[in-house]
């Protein structure tokens, strides 16, 4: 996508923002570029040539495992609800078990969750309408950023976008983008201002629905990533997740990933089963 260099290259762009925003009072709040956001986000994680997640979801008291193997861009997932193992995949068409195709809410959770691509992030959140194209842009037009930064007008020409603002959480500060408003509604992400990583997604179409991500800490002794989320729609909470693992995968545990979803792929899933995963995919 090629937006996360700013004019002028990276290091010496962020020194003189870094030094103008010394400058700044509490009133004038440094809010960095939405590049710079999403890239922080993914800081500490490491390139794989695969990636397997492991989640916990308890829905309508149901407690059950998520696996999610991603290898070459392919995602396989494997669910096991009580003693009842369910295969699947996902791509642009949605999630795939069987003969059913679901369509999820967003791709935003399982790229965020499995991902180590900024790039590949933000194009999502492009895409899907939870940032504009015009929130890209960090400076006014005909700013090129050359020669010495003590020179740069960064008062005048640091755009500050209305619709990226910072944001109360209930634990710490949010920096909320606003993507756009259509139909009386809105896409919002929200990234933590401090800890570095995606704290929520929301849309306000009628009713509010909401991922919100928590406890954002290490796991799998690399990045950061939220080991706590919960869907919320119209106040009431339908889904609640633990992150338990993420890891880069041997050659060995990735066959016996292929061979269990085989063996799943094989077997007709319980109608309970499909009930809550239409649930928790119909809503990512």
């Amino acid at each position: 996508m090629g937006v996360l260099t700013p004019p002028g290259g990276f290091i010496p762009v962020r020194l003189a923002l870094l030094f103008w925003l010394g400058s700044l009072s509490v009133a004038q709040a440094f809010i960095p570029p939405v590049p710079w956001i999403v890239r922080e986000a993914y800081e500490g994680r490491k390139p794989r040539r695969a990636t397997e997640v492991v989640l916990y979801h308890r829905i309508d008291g149901t407690q059950f495992e998520e696996r999610i193997l991603v290898q070459a861009g392919r995602y396989q997932f494997l669910w096991r609800v009580g003693n009842n193992p369910v295969a699947g995949t996902w791509d642009r068409q949605g999630y795939g078990l069987g003969q059913e195709i679901i369509s999820g809410r967003t791709s935003i959770p399982l790229k965020y969750l499995t991902g180590n691509s900024p790039e590949e992030l933000l194009s999502s959140l492009v895409a899907e309408g939870f940032v504009s194209r015009e929130q890209l842009s960090t400076y006014t037009p005909g700013f090129t950023g050359d020669g010495d930064p003590a020179t740069w007008d960064l008062t005048t020409n640091y755009l500050r976008h209305p619709g990226i603002y910072f944001q109360p959480l209930q634990s710490g500060i949010g920096i909320a983008i606003v993507g756009g408003e259509e139909a009386g509604g809105a896409k919002t992400v929200v990234f933590d201002a401090t800890s570095k990583g995606m704290r929520r997604l929301e849309w306000r179409l009628g009713n509010v629905a909401a991922w919100d991500f928590d406890a954002l800490g290490t796991v799998g002794k690399e990045g950061l990533y939220p080991r706590r989320m919960k869907l919320d729609l119209a106040g009431v909470e339908l889904i609640n997740s633990d992150l338990v693992t993420v890891r880069a995968p041997t050659d060995a545990q990735i066959r016996e990933f292929q061979a269990a979803f085989r063996k799943a792929k094989s077997e007709d899933p319980s109608s309970s089963s499909l009930s809550l995963l239409r649930q928790l995919l119909s809503n990512r």
